[in-house]
């Protein structure tokens, strides 16, 4: 009797372990697809809002996936009102509260040595109320990484960059003449220290622009397209020049004319073992030290 009874026992906890196995089976083999669907299905408990854009895969490489979830309200002219969600297997939390922004406003992720989540939140007006924030996922919890107003990050090349948007005075005699220009800004990440900062610069004089290679070379490309452009209302160009920690240099122009008109260029060119690359590419405005944000 107890033999039977034992055997029943066995029986018993072996048909739950495969039911167990099959039930772990079953969630681990989700696809990408029907995981996005399920947790689409779980922001439409939460909100009102539409889902506008989502990011799932396992950020922490704990063999479950996660969510970030940007949700959109009714457009009014040229924003809405979004908020942002994080979501895993056993929970959902909202990460901004409603906010309203354009619909460039985004999410993405982004490898910088581990999977993150860019969030940058864009405004009409580019630098007033623009935010850009670095999310990774720890123990199965969203994490704020790195926070910074008045910016939006983006990836070019596995490179974190962002814009400066500037106005400058173009002529003295017409306040009301301004020109909006943007310049590309490089910032490097910490993988260990998870910290997001700017590569750093100096000013350096022109006699140590022209100790580098290829510098005679560069200066005359950007003179001959100064000159053609302003051909013979040229009444002056003054330099600076700005070496970054990223090996490139920044050429500023501040371009006078004879009728006391003045517009700012730059270019910038990558700089290896004090060589400089003689591709030339002039854009509108000058680069500063750092950031004015």
């Amino acid at each position: 009797m107890k033999k039977i009874a034992l055997i029943t026992i066995l029986s018993a906890l072996m048909i739950t372990l495969i039911g167990c196995g099959i039930s772990k089976n079953k969630v681990e083999n989700d696809t990408p697809e029907k995981i996005t669907v399920n947790y689409k299905n779980e922001i439409k408990k939460l909100t009102d809002k539409e889902v506008f854009k989502m990011v799932v895969d396992d950020f922490d490489e704990d063999e479950e996936e996660e969510a970030f979830a940007l949700t959109k309200g009714k457009q009014n002219g040229d924003e809405s009102e979004f908020e942002l969600w994080f979501l895993n297997s056993k929970e959902s939390k909202k990460l901004a509260d409603a906010f309203i922004a354009t619909s460039d406003t985004s999410i993405e992720t982004i490898n910088l040595g581990h999977k993150y989540v860019l969030f940058n939140e864009v405004q009409v007006r580019q630098n007033d109320e623009m935010k850009t924030i670095i999310y990774g996922v720890e123990k199965n919890q969203a994490v704020e990484l790195y926070s910074k107003n008045r910016i939006n990050l983006f990836v070019e090349n596995n490179e974190l960059y962002a814009y400066n948007y500037s106005y400058y005075e173009l002529q003295s005699d017409f306040k009301d003449w301004m020109s909006l220009s943007q310049q590309k800004y490089h910032f490097k990440w910490d993988d260990n220290s998870k910290t997001c900062k700017e590569y750093e610069a100096k000013e350096i004089s022109e006699e140590e622009f022209f100790k580098m290679s290829n510098a005679k070379n560069v200066k005359e490309k950007i003179d001959n397209e100064i000159k053609n452009k302003y051909s013979k209302t040229l009444e002056n160009v003054k330099y600076t020049y700005l070496l970054r920690e990223d090996d490139t240099v920044d050429v500023n122009m501040l371009v006078e004319l004879k009728d006391k008109s003045k517009y700012k260029y730059y270019v910038t060119v990558s700089c290896k073992d004090n060589t400089l690359e003689t591709d030339v590419n002039i854009l509108e405005g000058n680069k500063e030290l750092k950031l004015n944000i």
